[in-house]
Order: C-alpha cells, then structure tokens, then sequence
C-alpha cells in the first residue's frame, strides 16, 4: 500500500510540474512582463531581449494554430494590465 501512494504521489507531482512548465499562454506572459519591465526602466537592452524572446515564441508557435491564437489572446489580454508598457513604447 505505501508503494501505491508513493506511486500516485510521484505521479502527481510530475503532473503538477509539466502542466506548470508553462505553454502559450505562460510565454504570452512571460514577454508581455520583459516588454513592461524594459518600457518601465526605459531600458533598449532590455527591449532587445525581449524582441529576441517574441522571435523564439514566434518560432515555436508558428506551426499549430491553435497555440498561436492561445498566444495573442493570452497576450491581449496582459497587455491590458500593463498600460506603462504601451506609453512608454513610443519614447524608444
């Protein structure tokens, strides 16, 4: 019986870390929070490693479609919580 809930412990922690790994919607994120930051320190640096960042996701997104718009809905929808990022932009 330990076994058995050593097992399904295992079994649900492995789950627990794969489904938090992240996927489109975590990247979205992930680059909406790099271009906010760079935009908020007025950082060009920063900006550039985030514009490398949305290439690589561009990359890995650009063959399953429905990755894709899970990837822009998700980055809608942050960039909605980072109104600096959008003013800050146009001073670069």
């Amino acid at each position: 019986m330990k076994k058995i809930t050593t097992l399904f412990g295992l079994l649900f922690c492995a789950s627990i870390v794969l489904t938090s790994c992240g996927g489109p919607e975590a990247d979205a994120e992930k680059l909406v929070d790099c271009v906010c930051d760079a935009a908020e320190s007025k950082d060009e640096d920063a900006l550039a490693k985030c514009m490398e960042m949305a290439e690589e996701h561009e990359t890995k997104y650009k063959d399953n479609e429905d990755d894709t718009k899970a990837y822009e809905k998700a980055m809608i929808k942050a960039m909605a919580d980072c109104d600096a990022a959008m003013d800050e932009l146009d001073l670069f």
